[in-house]
């Protein structure tokens, strides 16, 4: 049987998408009513709110991935290699 703080990590990715996706969308519609916008508040607060989530649900992920890899996944020198030429022996 596993254990219940097995499940932390999936909930916790899912409800955080949730949230991200459902704040905007709220302001979206508030922004809707308030100004006559419909439905281009909702429409941007969900696309924003898509961005939001999905952005907040992988970067736990890369930042897991580099850990374990040592560091190596960085942004900066990601699938970078030197581009020295070999040395020639005389």
């Amino acid at each position: 049987m596993k254990s219940p703080w097995a499940y932390s990590g999936p909930v916790y990715a899912g409800t955080h998408f949730v949230v991200c996706v459902l704040i905007p969308i709220g302001i979206g519609l508030y922004l809707d009513k308030r100004f006559g916008w419909a439905p281009w508040g909702l429409v941007g607060g969900a696309a924003l709110g898509f961005v939001t989530g999905v952005y907040a649900v992988i970067r736990p992920l890369y930042m897991q991935t580099s850990e374990k890899d040592g560091g190596a996944a960085d942004a900066d020198d990601a699938g970078t290699q030197s581009r020295e030429p070999p040395e020639r022996e005389s």
